[in-house]
C-alpha cells in the first residue's frame, strides 16, 4: 500500500530531491533554534544512518560563518553541544 501511494503521489525522485534538501540546509537568515528544527526535519525524513560525528559535522557546516568559527574554535562531541554553543554565539 505504501509503495502505491508513493508512486501514485510522489515524484520518482522524491528521495534525492529529500537528500538533496539536506544536503543544502543552510542557516541563512534564520535563528539558530529555527535552523536546529529545519535540520532535524530533513535529517529524519532522509533516513540516513549518519554517526552523531557526521551529524555535528553536518550542523556546523550549516551555520553562519561568523558562528561556524566561534564554534570550531571548541571541541565539541555531540549535537547537544553544538546547539548550545552556537546559541549563545548568537551572531
Amino acid at each position: 500500500m505504501k509503495r502505491l501511494l508513493r508512486s501514485r503521489y510522489l515524484p520518482p525522485d522524491y528521495e534525492q530531491i529529500l537528500f538533496k534538501q539536506y544536503q543544502e540546509c543552510r542557516q541563512g537568515a534564520r535563528t539558530v533554534k529555527a535552523f536546529l528544527e529545519e535540520f532535524y526535519r530533513l535529517s529524519s525524513r532522509n533516513n540516513l544512518l549518519e554517526t552523531e560525528a557526521q551529524q555535528v559535522a553536518r550542523f556546523v557546516g550549516g551555520l553562519r560563518w561568523a558562528i561556524q568559527d566561534r564554534v570550531a574554535t571548541q571541541t565539541v562531541y555531540t549535537l547537544t553541544e553544538v546547539v548550545a554553543l552556537a546559541i549563545k554565539t548568537k551572531t
